[in-house]
Formats: structure tokens, sequence, C-alpha cells
């Protein structure tokens, strides 16, 4: 639930911008949610014990959950198929930034 909530937060006019966070290692913020991933924990949360396997979606109410980079990647392709609909144009870029995502993690 936390991961379709916060991915819904998403307003189209950022989607870009997110997903190539997203393929560079990087997680985002949105209103009331955040996805958080290995490459932003800081040396402090990893001195803390703090490890990520996979990505976190959390929400602000405390809700959160870690899911795979395979079952980010299924969530991503979804979204990616609905934005290219509206958004033909940039149908390479964002191609490409799925590639770079998978060649990162998968």
């Amino acid at each position: 639930m936390p991961v379709l909530m916060v991915m819904n937060m998403v307003k189209e006019k950022r989607f870009l911008a997110v997903l190539e966070a997203l393929s560079k290692g990087n997680g985002f913020g949105e209103n009331y949610g955040a996805c958080t991933l290995p490459e932003d924990l800081d040396d402090f949360d990893r001195a803390n014990g703090e490890e990520l396997d996979g990505a976190e979606f959390a929400l602000h109410s405390g809700e959160g959950v870690v899911i795979n980079f395979k079952t980010l990647y299924y969530y991503l392709k979804i979204l990616c198929d609905k934005y290219v609909k509206n958004h033909i144009e940039q149908a390479g870029i964002v191609d490409g930034l799925l590639v770079d995502f998978s060649n990162r993690f998968l």
C-alpha cells in the first residue's frame, strides 16, 4: 500500500525527475511519503546498524514497507507505460532511464 500511495503522489511534471533520481540510485520525497534507497543512507545511519536491502516506501504516518528492486522495477514499468501514453515524445528518455535503473539494480 505505501508503494502505490507514494508513487501516486508524484505529479506528472515531476515524473521524469523522480525516474532519473531512481535510475541514479537516489530516493525521493513527496508531500506525505518518501522512497529511500540504500545509497540514501549516510554514515550515521550505517554506523547505527541501519541497512536497506531494497527500496523503502514510507508514509509520514509511520506506515512503511521495503520491496526488492525487481518489484520496484515492475511498478516503475507500469507507471512509465502510463506516462509515455501521454508523452510519446519522451519515450526514448523514459526507456533510457528504465535501462539505467535495470543496469544498476537488476
